[in-house]
């Protein structure tokens, strides 16, 4: 993706073809650095297959083999392309993914939080509550750049913060 090399449709429809059988088995890396390309590549995954992408992390979260840059890496990447996974899929994948933020590093519980602004879809209040206060709890220790893409994010999605 570095090269600047686009490869042409015939390959990239070849790529997915081989891809969508063996997504259950693709560990969180293989996730981030497959989302991560097709993304850099400009290329539009068709519906169903941003959905299995986004399924497959969940699962690699309920798991537990979660590495916190692939989580946020998959997310970006999923914006990205434009993935808009709507209320109930955005909420399944949350309820994973709350309970492990904790562990997150600041950078990218702040990465995880923009890629979801990016996807534009609506969060249940109670989620994003538990999201924002992990986030809180690491404003310490975020940068100036951190700072800023936290405030945009909860901008985008239109967040009021409390009185």
């Amino acid at each position: 993706a570095r090269l600047g090399h686009t490869p042409g449709k015939a390959l990239m429809m070849g790529f997915l073809e081989q891809v969508r059988p063996k997504l259950p088995f693709f560990n969180p890396r293989n996730l981030a650095n497959t989302l991560w390309a097709l993304a850099k590549l400009h290329h539009k995954l068709e519906e169903g297959l941003m959905a299995g992408f986004l399924e497959r992390t969940r699962q690699t979260l309920r798991l537990r083999f979660l590495d916190a840059q692939d989580v946020a890496t998959s997310l970006w990447a999923l914006a990205k392309m434009g993935y808009n996974p709507g209320p109930k899929r955005m909420t399944m994948f949350l309820e994973e993914l709350v309970p492990r933020l904790p562990s997150f590093g600041a950078q990218d519980t702040v990465n995880s939080l923009c890629s979801i602004a990016m996807m534009g879809c609506d969060i249940d209040n109670d989620l994003m509550a538990q999201f924002l206060r992990q986030v809180r709890l690491k404003l310490p220790s975020l940068s100036e750049h951190d700072l800023a893409s936290y405030v945009w994010a909860i901008a985008r999605m239109g967040h009021k913060p409390d009185s």
